[in-house]
């Protein structure tokens, strides 16, 4: 498990490589907003575009 997760954390960095670290917490923002926003739609009962918001999982950016 601990080489899957270096292995993420590998890829995630090269998808970010390009960004500034402003541009990198302007991301982290807008993708705090989405996911509250498709909790919100989970919690009323409802779904995202027609995909079921019950078997989204929680992912915290820095």
């Amino acid at each position: 498990m601990d080489t899957a997760f270096a292995e993420h954390l590998d890829n995630e960095n090269r998808m970010l490589g390009g960004l500034s670290p402003s541009v990198r917490r302007q991301l982290a923002r807008l993708l705090r907003k989405l996911e509250i926003s498709i909790l919100d739609a989970a919690a009323l009962g409802g779904s995202v575009s027609g995909h079921r918001t019950d078997c989204m999982i929680k992912i915290e950016y820095g």
